[in-house]
């Protein structure tokens, strides 16, 4: 069957708000006990587990789009990447609030500056100056195996 045809089956109601449900639920509470690891790993260890929580929440995600849904449509495992890729940010977000919060220095203008996305998904970026380092090419890879690991499982 042709990726068109897959579009243009039939959505039904049915089985979409239970993915998008369950989706946000996992993203969520997912992202923010991935992040809290996180902050505790940074805090206590100074060493990153992100690549790690990324295949954790990428098998949470899958597991619980997978469940949530009767009949297949190709949006499903659509949503499941969005959310693996919503989860990561409040993961991201988490655990840097949680590390400004513990250091002293946390405050509301802090915050609103640590909403912005951009600042957690720069390191996908080859222009940045340190794109080839060993750990962003690991968290580079393990970001796309989660994702392709979202999107396959949730099939």
């Amino acid at each position: 069957m042709k990726i068109y045809d897959e579009f243009n089956k039939s959505i039904h109601r049915e089985d979409l708000l239970p993915v998008l449900y369950s989706g946000f639920f996992i993203s969520i509470t997912g992202g923010l006990v991935a992040g809290a690891l996180q902050m505790l790993f940074m805090s206590a260890f100074s060493f990153s587990m992100s690549w790690l929580m990324m295949l954790v929440l990428a098998h949470l995600i899958s597991r619980r789009t997978l469940r949530s849904y009767e009949r297949y449509h190709i949006i499903y495992p659509l949503l499941s990447v969005f959310f693996f890729i919503f989860a990561y940010y409040i993961m991201q977000l988490t655990w840097t609030s949680g590390i400004f919060f513990i250091s002293g220095l946390f405050n509301f203008k802090i915050f609103l500056s640590l909403l912005n996305p951009l600042y957690y998904f720069s390191f996908l970026s080859p222009f940045r100056s340190g794109f080839f380092y060993i750990e962003n090419i690991l968290d580079v890879i393990f970001f796309i195996v989660g994702i392709a690991y979202s999107y396959r499982m949730s099939k």
